[in-house]
């Protein structure tokens, strides 16, 4: 059972109203145990849009959309007081994505502020062009990142830099995913490092030699999003693939 709520908290600075995305889900799963019964386990995760802003403009993505009526960017201490709120009901769980969470000058320290509050994990979703700065991978993870997942479309850089719509992606993206993984790599405590693959006409063809790549390379958790005819994309349905034309490939995949 998945249950989402989403809500925009008003605030004002300096005249303007700031709005931001919120949305909250609940999760139940039976678990096995040793007596008659199973338990049941319920977690509850928080996703925080810090900003709707990003220096991309993918065809795939409707992040630009969020912000139309208001500010793209939630002030620092109205997230701290949604995570503050939400700890409180009782959440465990709380994800930054956006827009891209990165381009916030106070996501460190809303980590920071989120850890010191209790929450067992704490997950970021990022384009990971910002963490080729290797100075920012290591305050996020020093702040008490517990997991980062990084969005990748192809590992062909012509590709990849069409569909994100900004010449020189491909490269400032790998640069970002291997500074993330050197980070972790020399924390005590290192985060689970991930990638988000794009599944896409383009992409399709070489997602088997993408994924063992990334495997070579120190990645450990994949996620395989299909692209959905929205955004851009509804006026260019080229990229967006039939299932039955990937099936093949996902089963090898898998």
């Amino acid at each position: 059972l998945s249950q989402h709520e989403g809500f925009s908290p008003p605030a004002k600075e300096g005249g303007r109203e700031l709005v931001a995305y919120v949305s909250r889900s609940d999760a139940t799963a039976p678990r096995a145990s040793s007596g008659a019964a199973d338990k049941i386990v319920t977690s509850s995760n928080l996703n925080l849009a810090l900003t709707v802003g990003c220096e991309l403009s993918c065809v795939y993505c409707n992040c630009r959309y969020f912000g139309e009526s208001g500010s793209p960017t939630m002030a620092a201490d109205v997230a701290h007081r949604v995570i503050k709120s939400f700890r409180r009901d009782g959440f465990e769980e709380l994800s930054f994505f956006g827009g891209e969470p990165t381009l916030h000058p106070q996501l460190a320290d809303s980590i920071a502020w989120a850890k010191e509050l209790g929450y067992e994990q704490i997950m970021l979703t990022s384009n990971g062009l910002r963490l080729e700065n290797h100075g920012l991978a290591h305050d996020l993870i020093a702040a008490g990142l517990g997991r980062c997942l990084l969005t990748l479309s192809s590992l062909d850089s012509v590709i990849e830099d069409l569909l994100c719509g900004e010449p020189g992606t491909h490269k400032r993206k790998l640069r970002g995913l291997e500074s993330i993984l050197d980070a972790a790599r020399d924390s005590s405590c290192p985060p689970s490092i991930g990638v988000n693959l794009l599944l896409a006409k383009p992409t399709l063809p070489r997602l088997s030699a993408t994924l063992r790549w990334l495997y070579g390379i120190g990645v450990r958790e994949f996620g395989l999003d299909f692209v959905w005819p929205m955004a851009r994309i509804v006026r260019n349905q080229s990229f967006v693939p039939r299932y039955r034309e990937a099936a093949n490939i996902l089963l090898d995949v898998l």
